[in-house]
């Protein structure tokens, strides 16, 4: 996407390291906490982090309409008609927010784990 829009290839460069960082934090903290899953069962975990891993509705949206809006970007990109279509825009814009959810949980997903490797001593 981010070679299909150069305007805005940092800020999807900076999704692709929130996402993959933020999990994979969030995995090396729980397994260094002896924690049974990572998925949102820390103690004091973010409430926002709690509600994405344990309810499925949240979870069952986030996911798929998160990957949803990436796979809509690129056709949008390469059918450049799409752009005129009302209920095309309105479909990206919901998926757009959704993908802005899962961000702002990454981000709490991020720093929940780095605040679990300070209060435990692990970094």
């Amino acid at each position: 996407l981010g070679t299909l829009y150069p305007n805005y290839s940092i800020l999807f460069f900076a999704c692709f390291v929130l996402d993959f960082g933020s999990h994979w934090l969030q995995f090396q903290s729980s397994a260094c906490m002896k924690s049974t899953s990572h998925k949102g069962k820390n103690k004091k975990e973010n409430w926002l982090v709690g509600l994405y891993y344990n309810n499925d509705t949240v979870f069952k949206i986030t996911v798929p309409g998160a990957e949803a809006c990436s796979v809509l970007l690129f056709m949008q990109a390469h059918m450049t008609s799409l752009q005129s279509n009302l209920v095309w825009v309105l479909l990206v814009v919901v998926l757009g927010l959704i993908l802005t959810f899962k961000m702002i949980v990454n981000v709490f997903q991020w720093t929940g784990s780095v605040v679990r490797f300070e209060a435990y001593d692990i970094a």
